[in-house]
């Protein structure tokens, strides 16, 4: 009896210490949770309106899950390729810093380059699924040159320091030369090209930050501009590709069956590639490399098959 009503007294005397302690925690993750879903919905609301304005779309409506979910898709692309940036070239903390630079620039080039090769390929084949290329053969031998000068010796390397960075430098310049040919030929890597960007504007902001001492030095104008280009770039060029069931903003092959005639040409159905909607209709493409869109009132359609190709769509 006596143990057990120590322990009754121990528990009753920590549980207001333990509550306003877990109360706090709870807070804390609840504003987190919060500050992500703000920050998720501002760039999902700017990557959705660029791509929407690609086609001359301008739909403000507040409130929308595709907005939430295209948020979450550009942080996720941007995060990958921050990592990948962040782990070759450095974010310029002391201790990153000095790592990175005991390493030539024609080296990190070359990790950069081999690294962002291999990442996008990755993701190509989750989301696109694409076929192999003709040039897959060459492509692999350019790969594996390249993980060859990467991984040299270290004693031959600090022998020969000149004749290495000449090495590398001219296999940089073959390699971009030989990239962009594939690509041009097989197909342009959007992917590959986000990473690339993304690099750029990464190290051009690092070395403006570089140079400023305090927050009155801080060229507010290139930084903002630097920050709404990445997601601008990834609504234009990448989002605008990704395929819906990844959250992207690829157009979708639907039918309409229309409640009257077809306001565009008077039919009963009609095959559409939809982009996004609203409260009051549908926004759609009438070929999937259209450039301008058409609106359809909500209010004329009487059903949407988004299985384009099964037999209730194809009947009359």
């Amino acid at each position: 009896m006596t143990d057990e009503s120590s322990e009754a007294k121990t528990i009753a005397t920590e549980s207001p210490f333990r509550l306003p302690l877990l109360k706090d925690r709870l807070e804390v993750l609840a504003k987190a949770a919060a500050a992500l879903l703000v920050i998720f919905y501002i760039l999902g609301f700017l990557v959705v309106s660029v791509a929407n304005y690609k086609h001359g779309i301008t739909n403000f409506a507040l409130f929308r899950a595709r907005v939430i979910s295209a948020g979450v898709l550009a942080a996720l692309f941007m995060a990958a390729a921050f990592w990948l940036w962040e782990g070759v070239f450095g974010l310029g903390l002391p201790g990153a810093e000095q790592k990175s630079n005991g390493r030539p620039l024609s080296l990190k080039l070359l990790v950069f380059l081999v690294a962002v090769t291999f990442t996008s390929y990755f993701i190509n084949s989750i989301i696109f699924q694409p076929r192999l290329s003709i040039y897959f053969g060459w492509r692999l031998i350019l790969y594996l040159v390249a993980v060859g000068l990467i991984t040299a010796p270290p004693k031959f390397i600090q022998k020969h320091p000149a004749a290495s960075s000449g090495v590398r430098w001219v296999f940089i310049v073959v390699f971009v030369a030989l990239e962009a040919r594939f690509q041009w030929r097989s197909g342009v890597d959007y992917i590959f090209l986000w990473f690339v960007f993304f690099a750029i504007v990464a190290t051009a902001t690092k070395a403006n930050l570089k140079q400023v001492s305090t927050v009155r030095d801080v060229n507010w104008l290139i930084l903002v501009v630097d920050m709404l280009a990445i997601p601008v770039v990834f609504g234009l060029f990448l989002f605008a590709r990704i395929p819906s069931r990844f959250c992207g903003g690829a157009p979708v092959p639907v039918v309409f069956q229309f409640s009257g005639p077809s306001p565009v040409d008077g039919a009963v159905k009609n095959k559409f590639w939809l982009i996004d909607e609203g409260d009051s209709g549908f926004y759609v493409l009438q070929a999937p490399d259209d450039k301008r869109g058409i609106f359809l009132p909500r209010s004329s359609v009487a059903a949407i098959y988004y299985d384009a190709g099964s037999v209730a769509a194809r009947l009359p």
